[in-house]
């Protein structure tokens, strides 16, 4: 991880980011090591208040700056709770609670769009599609700075398969407006009945997903989980999919598994050049 981390770092990035799920490091342990090693700006996208309460994200957060200074941005989110009116409820009472922190927030509907657009530093659009982030962007209320995220690869790779799973795992969090306004109920409700989980521990295993008949739906799907979830492609698909997400965005991040495949780091400085050609670039 840290290896990973200087490389990024020498190849001109200034902003890294730190994610939450379930079964991977504590994001705030990650941050800590990362911090200790390197020089970068440390994002969290995102951290959920229906997992940890506002009091523990506040003390952790405020402790890493006392350590390291002040090179961390605060991304709160929803999260993947069931019960969505109780996860937005938790989400607006912890980024009023902590606006002193300036916390930027997790989007995929409208309505978390309108909230997030007056009462936080920014939106981090849980999407990489330019069509739905456009669509989304006209229930902003004010002017404010926004980043896409999500999984991104430079392909072919090893790391094709988590590719594919980190796609249906923003699929499965797509809000009901989104599903409906982008006709993608069908494949929704055929990938809503994964065991995510299950799939994921056979690749932290090193097992391949497509020897188990349940992950059919994945690969039936592939193409429409790559183009409409994915920033991934040949490295001139890569840096096409970012420039057009410029064009609506002030940011991108580039999620996981990118971050796993060394070649796809390796290449990195290409993709910044790219990037910073672009006239909407801006950079935190």
């Amino acid at each position: 991880m840290v290896q990973r981390a200087r490389i990024i770092q020498k190849k001109g990035i200034r902003v890294i980011w730190v994610g939450e799920f379930e079964g991977f490091r504590d994001p705030f342990e990650v941050a800590e090591i990362l911090a200790s090693e390197t020089k970068l700006v440390i994002g969290f996208g995102i951290l959920s208040p229906s997992r940890r309460e506002c009091k523990f994200i506040r003390e952790s957060y405020c402790e890493l700056i006392e350590k390291y200074g002040d090179r961390f941005i605060l991304g709160l989110g929803a999260g993947n709770l069931k019960d969505r009116d109780l996860a937005y409820k938790l989400l607006v009472k912890c980024v009023k609670e902590l606006e002193d922190l300036y916390p930027l927030v997790g989007c995929s509907s409208p309505k978390v769009v309108r909230f997030s657009s007056l009462n936080s530093a920014g939106i981090l659009y849980n999407s990489v599609d330019p069509t739905i982030i456009e669509w989304l962007k006209k229930f902003e209320l004010r002017k404010i700075f926004s980043a896409a995220y999500g999984p991104a690869l430079i392909l072919p790779s090893q790391y094709d398969e988590d590719l594919l799973l980190a796609a249906s795992i923003i699929l499965q969090g797509s809000s009901k407006f989104i599903i409906s306004r982008f006709n993608l109920s069908e494949i929704y409700n055929d990938l809503r009945k994964l065991d995510l989980p299950k799939l994921i521990e056979l690749r932290r295993r090193g097992d391949s997903i497509k020897c188990y008949n349940e992950s059919y739906p994945i690969f039936k799907y592939k193409k429409q989980l790559l183009e409409k979830f994915t920033i991934s492609g040949e490295i001139r698909d890569v840096i096409n999919k970012i420039l057009e997400l410029l064009k609506f965005c002030d940011h991108v991040v580039l999620s996981d598994p990118f971050f796993r495949d060394i070649n796809s780091i390796s290449i990195l400085d290409e993709i910044v050049v790219n990037a910073r050609s672009c006239k909407n670039y801006k950079s935190l």
